[in-house]
């Protein structure tokens, strides 16, 4: 029987971000003392712990509804228990902040016939994993991918392979936090500096392609076929979100692997059918195909004048600098739709937004009892990554001189 997974586990994927970039600022010796090679949620419940977070969190729990009260000038929210659906309460908040993301289940793989869907960030990091341990390995591509191999960190990266940290480096660490803090900051500073790459025009854009590209032949020299299907001709460098792509390529060119361009028909009882009419069959399909970008909340969250948030970002989500939305007073999104989340780690980014906040309601103490953003969004979306960029990570709301205007 044909098992469809939507594949989302760590230990079969690989990280494309160095793990001491993907930490806090705060918490050094905690940090170091926890899995410093490693994202793992352990890190993250010890930093809680560690700062006696856990007394203001409710787990286990899942917000239904959230109404804004223009009289109390609060947010009512509906809230139900995960484990008991009919246990269900009320609560009210002065501020409602979105911190849902954008974005389990145990499968063996070992032997089985496997297809993977997509060919973007989770594919490239799902297929260099998983290739070695299984029978075979279809890999349907729809879309060219950018391969950025030749960019990655020199301070973390030997060649195609991640470096983990070794034993003598955490012992000199945790022993010298201003150390272990300017390693971070060499590794962040050479990975933000390479902003200007996927600036639409600009000359590291040219040769970030040129490097790119020439890498990805490299690794497709196995199978040179690959190349014009994999390498992407309809946009440039940045539109999509940067990967290193670590052994991706040279997976692909694996004799236990083959790649499908045809375009899916159907699912069917023993796997996928093209709309060339042949069935490929699996044991397991991988479905990398992504997560539902839309930024819509999964529950009613109703603002003034009635307004579902839902049916306001039916057709695209329009916020003031990602973090607020006209018409929902006092409602704030930890790096909202068209966020920077793309280019490079996602906690400083995080970081900066909480202190944003932490500013607004200082300024609310001072007799502030509602705000929502009155500037009107630009319905055009401006393109940094070119004009033909359709992705996630190559736009940004509103027009340049807009953008220029506002300031976090």
């Amino acid at each position: 029987m044909l098992r469809q997974e939507s594949l989302n586990r760590r230990d079969l994927v690989r990280k494309q971000v160095s793990g001491l970039c993907m930490r806090y600022s705060l918490g050094e010796l905690l940090i170091l003392l926890g899995a410093i090679s490693t994202l793992d949620i352990l890190y993250f419940k010890n930093v809680a712990n560690d700062y006696g977070l856990m007394k203001y969190m409710r787990l286990n729990s899942k917000v239904v509804d959230a109404r804004w009260d223009e009289d109390s000038r609060q947010w009512n929210v509906t809230i139900q228990k995960t484990d008991d659906p009919e246990a269900v309460f009320q609560d009210k908040a002065d501020i409602l902040i979105n911190a849902s993301g954008v974005l389990k289940r145990v499968v063996a793989l070992e032997g089985k016939r496997v297809g993977v869907l997509g060919s973007g960030s989770s594919a490239v990091q799902i297929v260099p994993n998983i290739q070695p341990m299984i029978g075979s390995l279809e890999c349907f591509i729809r879309s060219p991918v950018m391969g950025y191999c030749e960019l990655r960190s020199a301070f973390c990266w030997e060649g195609r392979h991640q470096l983990p940290v070794q034993r003598s480096a955490k012992n000199v660490f945790a022993n010298n936090p201003r150390k272990y803090m300017a390693y971070r900051k060499k590794i962040e500073s050479e990975l933000n500096s390479r902003f200007r790459f996927i600036l639409n025009g600009s000359k590291e854009q040219a040769e970030a392609r040129k490097a790119a590209e020439a890498d990805m032949r490299r690794q497709l020299a196995k199978k040179p076929e690959l190349a014009d299907l994999i390498i992407p001709t309809n946009f440039a460098v940045g539109c999509r979100r940067p990967t290193p792509g670590a052994g991706y390529l040279e997976a692909l060119c694996e004799d236990n692997v083959s790649v499908v361009s045809q375009s899916i028909k159907e699912i069917t009882p023993k796997g996928i059918m093209t709309v060339d009419g042949i069935e490929h069959e699996f044991d397991v399909i991988v479905c990398a195909t992504g997560f539902d970008v839309s930024w819509r909340p999964s529950y009613p969250t109703i603002g003034r004048e009635s307004r579902n948030l839902v049916k306001e970002w039916a057709e695209a989500p329009s916020t003031y600098l990602s973090i607020t939305v006209p018409h929902f007073p006092n409602y704030l999104i930890f790096n909202g739709p068209f966020g920077p989340y793309g280019h490079g780690s996602f906690l400083p980014i995080t970081e900066t937004l909480s202190r944003h906040f932490l500013m607004m309601f200082h300024k609310m103490s001072e007799g502030v009892t509602s705000f929502d953003p009155k500037w009107k969004p630009s319905p055009t979306l401006s393109s940094i990554a070119g004009p033909s960029c359709r992705a996630l990570h190559g736009r940004l709301p509103g027009s340049s001189r807009e953008r220029s205007m506002a300031r976090i």
